[in-house]
């Protein structure tokens, strides 16, 4: 999932790697998720609607994304 280049330094692989990760932090993390600029980072935004909609899931009803604005999925 990394690679380093001659200096040593990381990356990921592929930038949806990187994107999932930042998800993952939104969900348990509001500040972080409040402070987030989605620009260039769809995957990320679509990993964060698809990870509320599991968790909504788990509880009593059936939950979908019908909109695309941020407030309207704060964690």
């Amino acid at each position: 999932m990394l690679n380093r280049n001659a200096v040593g330094d990381y990356k990921f692989s592929h930038k949806s790697i990187l994107e999932y990760f930042l998800a993952k932090e939104m969900q348990s993390n509001s500040e972080f998720y409040i402070k987030f600029d989605f620009e260039g980072m769809e995957a990320a935004k679509r990993f964060s609607q698809e990870m509320l909609v599991a968790v909504l899931n788990e509880t009593q009803g059936q939950f979908s994304l019908t909109s695309d604005t941020k407030k309207d999925y704060l964690f």
